[in-house]
């Protein structure tokens, strides 16, 4: 039996999969879907963990992981362009 953790996990994955590879138009709102589902599963609970790696195994740690290993594969420049679609950030 799939819990909602599982279908947002996957959710994620599906997303990142636009991102990655989508239009410009499909990106975007995917990357805005991917905001809303990383402010949805954050806690206070995980402001005392200095490194993600270090959070409990939830989907929210997933997701963070997926950005790290985006960011180490896509390099510098690809990581500002998708934190800016992400989070509105407009220096690039």
């Amino acid at each position: 039996m799939k819990t909602n953790k599982t279908k947002a996990l996957k959710t994620f994955v599906e997303l990142f999969d636009i991102i990655l590879t989508g239009n410009k138009d499909n990106s975007r709102i995917a990357a805005r879907k991917v905001r809303k589902l990383i402010y949805s599963l954050w806690k206070p609970a995980y402001k005392k963990y200095k490194y993600v790696n270090f959070l409990p195994a939830c989907p929210y740690k997933s997701i963070q992981m997926a950005l790290s290993n985006v960011d180490y594969f896509c390099g510098e420049l690809y990581m500002k362009q998708l934190k800016s679609s992400l989070f509105g950030d407009n220096s690039r």
